[in-house]
């Protein structure tokens, strides 16, 4: 009993460490959207240039979660945690000291690679060590990104009246570090304790792959989230943009960002509580979403704009965790499988994303936000096949 007690307490250390951790990699990957007109304006670029630094991100995220599944890493999830905090935290440095814009995309590749082993192995290592309660600890985990989400544009916009852009990232580099050391003293007190097998980093062989993906389940919660991550990945990359290019309200921009995640953080915290199935309150919040959206765009009011942005948020904030968990603890296998095909195939949208709203904003800035109107009504569609498929039961 003691024995068990002792490894609870070390599994709850190590979850916290998690959630703190999550907090700074959150702030991490806010901070290029947050910051898109300064680094735009800097560099002078036009189209689809416009979004190429965070499809370099979402490439380099997309590789890191590749990697996860077909290299057999000598190193556990939580070593290749610690790695992807120590990259992610060198290359916010090097963005600040990037000196052309082909340095600060290449830059960007290897940020995301760190960014993709952050999200992968950090949700694969909440299930492994309390499966059980992951649903809960991955929409805990989830919040905790709203949270550094939240306090990223915040933080930025007060930073901005004193330094550039570029001094921002130098700034907020060693706040991130903070949140690694942290994750580094956990486990040299409690790795130990936390250990399951589970937590080693395997190599998947093909065959396991292919029957991953032969599961029409599995295959329409692939669907659902990338479609479902198309808006929400739009909306932090384009949505300042888009407020300073059609309303003249950059600052309006930046606080439909903190809008955005404060409802998605009320959203992953209070969701789970609800004795609702997750799949169905993921599926119909995303046509509240694009109803939400809708009507913030043909009002044309930045204002309206940030309130139904909002409100899509609280529809839907806790649609990735959501869609993750059901799609990692219903597969019989190892965790990490599941967790990177969620995450590449929202990477892969990511990586297209951007640009395809940059070049499509050359013509109509409204035009480029209609596109996440049709991703989020297709994430609701995608959503009632799976309910459909199979009684949303686990």
């Amino acid at each position: 009993m003691e024995n068990t007690s002792e490894k609870n307490k070390a599994a709850g250390l190590f979850i916290t460490s998690l959630l703190v951790f999550n907090i700074g990699f959150a702030v991490a990957k806010t901070m290029s959207g947050v910051l898109v007109n300064h680094i735009i304006e800097h560099f002078g670029l036009i189209g689809a240039q416009q979004g190429l630094m965070h499809s370099m991100i979402n490439i380099g995220i997309s590789a890191a979660i590749i990697s996860a599944v077909v290299v057999r890493w000598k190193s556990r999830k939580t070593s290749m945690l610690v790695l992807s905090g120590l990259v992610t935290v060198s290359m916010i440095a090097l963005t600040g000291l990037a000196g052309s814009f082909t340095i600060l995309i290449t830059v960007s590749v290897v940020l995301g690679v760190g960014l993709g082993w952050t999200d992968t192995y950090a949700n694969s290592s909440i299930v492994d060590v309390d499966r059980a309660g992951s649903a809960r600890h991955q929409s805990a985990l989830q919040g905790c990104y709203a949270v550094g989400a939240i306090i990223a544009p915040i933080v930025i916009a007060s930073l901005l009246l004193r330094i550039s852009w570029q001094w921002v990232y130098l700034v907020l580099a060693p706040g991130i570090l903070i949140t690694v050391i942290i994750i580094i003293v956990v486990l040299k007190l409690v790795g130990r304790q936390i250990f399951v097998a589970e937590m080693e980093s395997p190599k998947l062989t093909g065959k396991e792959i292919l029957l991953f993906l032969r599961e029409r389940r599995s295959l329409l919660l692939l669907a659902t989230c990338m479609s479902y991550y198309a808006m929400q990945y739009g909306l932090f990359a384009w949505l300042v943009r888009y407020m300073s290019v059609q309303h003249g309200a950059e600052a309006l921009g930046m606080a439909g960002i903190t809008v955005m995640w404060s409802c998605t953080a009320i959203a992953r915290f209070l969701t789970p509580r609800l004795p609702f199935d997750n799949i169905k309150m993921h599926t119909y919040g995303c046509f509240i979403a694009g109803g939400a959206l809708l009507a913030g765009i043909l009002s044309n009011d930045p204002l309206i704009m940030c309130i139904m942005v909002g409100v899509g948020a609280l529809a839907t904030g806790n649609s990735l965790p959501a869609t993750i968990n059901r799609c990692t603890v219903t597969y019989h296998g190892n965790s990490l499988l599941p967790t990177s095909a969620m995450y590449l195939s929202m990477q892969i949208t990511g990586a297209s994303v951007a640009p395809v709203l940059g070049a499509i904003a050359v013509y109509s800035m409204q035009g480029s936000m209609f596109v996440l109107i049709a991703a989020v009504i297709a994430a609701g569609f995608f959503g009632l096949a799976f309910l459909r498929l199979k009684p949303a039961v686990l």
